[in-house]
């Protein structure tokens, strides 16, 4: 009786399975400045964001637990009108201290926004730049522009989001460059912690070089999202959507999952897959 032999795994090298990690938890990492910046204009509100003066926000902690070890200050620019609002936002976490978010990740360095006009209005920008910026150790700078696409009473809000240089050091010495255009949805729910916290749309685009000196290019093909319950959980990558990882002269299909809040993320190449389990801490 003959019996059908299974299909063989997709065999990853190690290199490449290490390099995939890097590059995926880097682009987490880097997304993370600007959702923490959309946390910030979202609770502070176009009335504080007009005041004349520096004021302190507290209210932003109470909704992002990103947030729960942070000192954040606006100060409107002496050139800001009620029309158009204009200003500074220091996101600053205090390296000295000992304060963890709810999942234990401990910040460090400044979230340096300057911002220019009503948050939810079209045209209006916000461009985030790391300061010494730290995640668990992990050093991350380069800036994060974004520019609404939309306004409040378009369903969904959109915006571009634009990181440029980007770089990622891990605590190991492992780097990541990264350049990426994306264009992105913000469902905004009626209390924040409903938010979707990142909704990255088909068509985006990201390169760099990772720690070895070898160049990749991403686009995503189906939609990238991260929810807040799985962002403020163990998983800080999306949980659903896929993309297209070029690295050297291969091209592999990344698939993110179906929503569960996991790590995992399923890699194909020439019809064979293998699950790999993305490293947070770099390679």
């Amino acid at each position: 009786m003959c019996t059908k032999s299974r299909e063989p795994l997709l065999t990853l090298s190690a290199a490449e399975a290490g390099d995939l990690s890097t590059e995926t938890a880097a682009k987490a990492l880097v997304n993370e400045t600007g959702e923490i910046t959309n946390a910030v204009i979202r609770h502070a509100g176009d009335c504080v964001l007009m005041r004349t003066g520096t004021v302190a926000l507290g209210i932003a902690k109470k909704w992002d637990p990103r947030l729960a070890c942070a000192r954040i200050t606006i100060t409107r620019s002496p050139s800001a009108t009620l029309q158009i609002p204009q200003g500074t936002i220091v996101i600053y976490f205090d390296s000295t201290a000992s304060c963890l978010d709810t999942v234990g990740v401990r910040r460090s360095g400044t979230l340096l926004v300057n911002y220019v006009g009503r948050r939810y209005a079209a045209g209006s920008s916000r461009t985030t730049t790391c300061q010494q910026y730290r995640y668990n150790g992990i050093a991350i700078s380069g800036t994060c522009r974004m520019t609404n696409l939309t306004d409040s009473t378009t369903k969904p809000f959109l915006f571009t989001q634009d990181f440029t240089a980007g770089l990622v050091r891990y605590a190991a010495g492992t780097t990541v460059t990264r350049t990426q255009r994306w264009t992105a949805q913000w469902n905004k729910a009626a209390v924040a912690p409903g938010d979707t916290v990142g909704h990255y749309l088909a068509g985006g685009t990201a390169n760099g070089v990772i720690k070895d000196s070898v160049m990749y290019q991403t686009v995503v093909n189906e939609d990238l999202i991260s929810t807040y319950p799985c962002s403020t959980a163990a998983s800080r990558i999306a949980v659903t959507g896929s993309k297209t990882w070029r690295i050297g002269n291969n091209g592999f299909y990344i698939d993110y999952g179906a929503g569960t809040c996991d790590n995992d993320v399923t890699v194909t190449y020439n019809g064979k897959s293998k699950t790999v389990t993305i490293n947070q801490t770099g390679n």
